[in-house]
């Protein structure tokens, strides 16, 4: 806020203003102290100001983070956050999700704010090499996953896949090759001694 001048008639009393506020920081006095009574020349007084520190507890949902930050105010804040098969939406100031709050920089209160996140998707592929077609797994992450009937080809056996299929849908994409053996013709010679 600002301070207005105080303006007066030499060697009257000079009654203090009141303190000064600004955001995020605490009034520490002047930089030289006001006279008790008007002297014989103008005065510039300036603020001393101390940067207050403030601290946010954030409550992860299960992410991986800062449990809680304390920094000067208008201090940048770096949470580097995750959560495995998650993308992580917002901070919020409630459990219920209904006010959300940009953390950017260190507001000029306490806080505890909510993490909100998005399940992912993720696609289990099968390269068949050949054989018969089998659709994509397209699921959230960590779902039971049921695995397919096997491929088919004309000469080979399926042996298997080339890594197991996840009981649960893992938090990346994969693609499964399979494996085949190829099948061996045997041939008979008859013989006729008649």
């Amino acid at each position: 806020n600002t301070i207005d001048s105080i303006t007066q008639d030499y060697n009257t009393d000079v009654t203090s203003p009141s303190d000064p506020v600004k955001e995020g920081y605490t009034f520490m006095g002047w930089d030289q102290d006001v006279p008790d009574t008007m002297p014989a020349t103008n005065l510039l007084l300036v603020a001393i100001w101390e940067i207050n520190e403030y601290a946010i507890t954030f409550n992860l949902d299960g992410g991986v983070g800062y449990a809680t930050l304390t920094l000067d105010y208008g201090e940048e804040i770096i949470n580097p956050l995750t959560k495995d098969g998650y993308t992580f939406i917002g901070w919020y100031l409630d459990a219920s999700f209904t006010e959300t709050i940009e953390l950017t920089t260190m507001p000029a209160e306490n806080l505890e704010v909510y993490a909100l996140w998005q399940i992912n998707q993720y696609t289990i592929t099968f390269d068949t090499g050949g054989g018969s077609e089998i659709s994509p797994i397209t699921q959230d992450y960590n779902t039971d996953v049921t695995a397919p009937n096997d491929p088919t080809r004309e000469g080979y056996t399926f042996l298997d896949w080339n890594q197991v299929i996840p009981e649960m849908m893992p938090a990346t994409n994969l693609t499964l090759t399979a494996i085949w053996l190829k099948e061996t013709a045997s041939y008979e010679i008859a013989m006729i001694t008649d």
